[in-house]
């Protein structure tokens, strides 16, 4: 009854009380359960097995999906395309089958990673990494905090991606030997392997080794965990974990 209520149509053949009544009883259900999962797990576990839920949920299902809708209804999925066909995913099932075990091995070793380094940090300071409160913050509170994490999160993304996955061969001589190793496994393994264009007369050094990318030609989204371990838990992994420190 209560999703019933909270319908944008329904809305608007109900009183404003009976609607606000429902928003008040859906708060009261998620403070109800949020206190009982605070109450009765621990914040390590709830840190560990919340993170890749939402992982789970928010990337490996919908990423799924929108490769089963390509594969499976092409002619649909190229009328939505801007490109048209050209956008078109591969339909080869080995490719999205390493994609598919590259991110999902990536996505278990970042939260192999995670937990490794709450569980140390937490033994060691004998105190939970994230505090879980059955206190539920303010809106502005909220906004706020995820304001700064998002920025903080770009910032550490670009320079990281910049300056550390991108240490071009130009520049190999101010760049470590590890930076460089850095670059040419995130090259291989996270970039599209996307054929040079002929109207083209300069192309970048890291673009040229593109032939040898494990990527198919056009991205899909199950590339966003698709890279070497080592560039992945920089790009991907140290962005999300550093800034709610």
């Amino acid at each position: 009854m209560a999703s019933l209520l909270n319908l944008p149509f329904v809305s608007y053949f109900l009183p404003s009380s009976m609607t606000a009544w429902s928003t008040s009883l859906n708060l009261l259900f998620f403070y109800m359960t949020w206190t009982t999962l605070v109450l009765s797990q621990s914040p390590f576990k709830l840190e560990i097995l919340g993170t890749l839920a939402i992982r789970l949920i928010f990337w490996l299902l919908p990423s799924l999906v929108f490769l089963l809708f390509d594969t499976l209804c092409p002619g649909i999925s190229v009328s939505l395309k801007y490109k048209g066909a050209v956008d078109l995913q591969d339909r080869h099932v080995r490719t999205h089958a390493r994609l598919l075990g590259l991110g999902v091995f990536n996505l278990l070793t970042s939260t192999a990673v995670q937990a490794l380094i709450s569980f140390g940090v937490s033994t060691l300071i004998k105190a939970p990494v994230y505090r879980t409160t059955t206190t539920l913050p303010l809106p502005w509170q909220m906004a706020k905090h995820i304001a700064i994490l998002f920025l903080l999160r770009e910032v550490l993304t670009y320079y990281i991606h910049r300056f550390v996955l991108h240490a071009h061969a130009q520049d190999s001589k101010r760049g470590s030997s590890l930076t460089n190793r850095l670059t040419d496994l995130h090259i291989r393994y996270a970039h599209a392997n996307n054929p040079p264009s002929s109207s083209s007369t300069t192309t970048s050094s890291w673009r040229k080794s593109s032939s040898l990318s494990l990527q198919p030609t056009q991205p899909t989204p199950l590339t966003l965990f698709a890279d070497h371990p080592a560039p992945s838990l920089l790009h991907r992994f140290l962005p999300l974990y550093l800034p709610p420190l």
